[in-house]
């Protein structure tokens, strides 16, 4: 029986180098737990924030006028700090990246259960977000939550939570707390056995809403499932797309050339030209005959086709923070009852009559069983889109659109929000109360603020 190991092996080559994490010279850093502790008490009036490597890009973790703490050292390096073969875990530092955790772990034959989001963001900044990449059989489960969390809370003292069998509500102290209750440390996550760092995928090009849905209702349970949607349909095509399906591959499902190298990470660095596409059009006409023509030209059916683990899994969240670095677009993201999917279609008809433009829209199934007092509780269906914010009209469309997600039991997620009122949070998030409660224990002298939390009135 192998024990708990360090993981030392390393692979000899890489495809391309993950990108140097850039340390702000005029924010504070940690190299310690010890350091964490001295600082919190000493925190400007604004208050303190943890860097989870996405500062500027979304209000949840920025903290204008205030500190924004960097772990560097041993909080971040090693990525994975040991790996528990019986028990399926592994600790990791929350200071680094899920790149360079996902890096670690493939050399070893192994990758993280719950996996998307950015790929630059920290394991500290999936944890406090409640990030969730696409559809999984896993998806919300209690087994897809980090057994133990180390952190720092508000007064500056060592915790530690647990997961205790089916009782996950110290967990959620720190899952989906948005970075406003504590500074998390290191982690002890689910992992699975894998033999490649590829997927094999299968895409299917959808000419209706309701053919999207329908491929996305039931996907095997060793898969992961999302959907492309186009924005640009009309009529009795509002809400068409294409419907990805991917799986982990085996070594000998991999082309003879590949096999040697199967446990390679390829890092995924989209070009930031790309990743603007076509927000960055001077007509709004332009944009959306860009994108109808993209949807059009794909192939109607793809089998199997070869994707890196990290492409995979990060491509279009990594491009839509390379779109707010270029445009300064915002994302709107919601969820709603599975009873309630055409709201979704209702709100690209309505952006379609406003001549707005939106790019890098997803759909999948969502079921947030497990979560914490701020994160996503629906299930049923997960949209999101990067929306050019220059649009006229644009802010009011969407407080009018945040009122018809709230009627019928949805939500919009506070992970990615940059504009819903604070009078909305108490209908949204029945749970208000309980993380303020956590709140107050956990951080009675709020040090940790944000941009959100300054907003939202939090």
């Amino acid at each position: 029986m192998l024990g708990s190991q360090s993981v030392l092996r390393r692979t000899k080559r890489r495809v391309t180098e993950r990108p140097i994490r850039v340390v702000d010279p005029a924010q504070p850093t940690a190299s310690s737990v010890e350091d964490i502790s001295r600082a919190i008490p000493l925190a400007p009036v604004r208050g303190m924030l943890t860097d989870i490597n996405l500062t500027g890009v979304l209000d949840v973790s920025s903290n204008c006028g205030g500190q924004v703490l960097t772990s560097t050292g041993p909080l971040s390096d090693p990525a994975v700090i040991s790996i528990d073969w019986e028990s399926r875990t592994a600790w990791v530092a929350a200071g680094a990246t899920l790149a360079a955790i996902s890096e670690s772990l493939l050399n070893a034959g192994w990758a993280l259960e719950n996996l998307g989001g950015p790929s630059k963001i920290t394991a500290a900044g999936a944890m406090s977000l409640g990030i969730s990449g696409p559809f999984g059989a896993r998806s919300g489960s209690i087994d897809s939550l980090p057994s133990k969390i180390q952190f720092i809370d508000g007064r500056g003292e060592r915790r530690q939570v647990v997961k205790k069998g089916s009782d996950v509500s110290n967990l959620l102290a720190v899952v989906g707390a948005l970075s406003l209750t504590g500074i998390p440390t290191a982690a002890q996550v689910a992992i699975r056995p894998v033999s490649s760092g590829w997927m094999l995928v299968d895409s299917h090009r959808c000419e209706t809403f309701e053919a999207v849905c329908q491929a996305l209702e039931s996907p095997s349970p060793e898969s992961y499932a999302y959907a492309r949607i186009d924005p640009t349909g009309l009529g009795s095509q509002v809400g068409r797309g294409t419907v990805v399906v991917g799986r982990h591959a085996k070594v000998l499902e991999l082309p003879e050339i590949r096999q040697p190298d199967a446990l390679m990470y390829v890092s995924h660095a989209p070009s930031k030209a790309v990743a603007a596409i076509p927000l960055k059009f001077g007509s709004n006409s332009g944009a959306r005959a860009v994108q109808g023509l993209a949807h059009r030209t794909s192939a109607p059916l793809r089998r199997d086709q070869l994707v890196p683990l990290a492409s995979f899994f990060h491509s279009t969240s990594d491009a839509r923070v390379e779109s707010k670095r270029a445009t300064g677009s915002l994302t709107y993201e919601f969820a709603v009852p599975s009873h309630q999917a055409d709201v979704i279609g209702e709100f690209l008809s309505r952006l379609a009559q406003l001549g707005g433009v939106g790019d890098h829209a997803t759909l999948q199934r969502c079921e947030r069983s497990v979560s914490g007092p701020l994160s996503m509780t629906v299930t049923g269906w997960l949209f999101s889109i990067e929306l050019a914010s220059d649009v006229p009209g644009l802010g009011r469309m969407l407080d009018e659109w945040d009122e018809r997600v709230c009627a019928v039991g949805g939500q919009v997620l506070l992970a990615t929000d940059a504009r819903i009122r604070p009078e909305m949070l108490a209908a949204m998030y029945p749970g208000l109360s309980r993380w303020e409660g956590l709140r107050d224990e956990l951080d009675p002298g709020r040090h940790f603020c944000s941009d959100l939390s300054r907003r939202l009135k939090l």
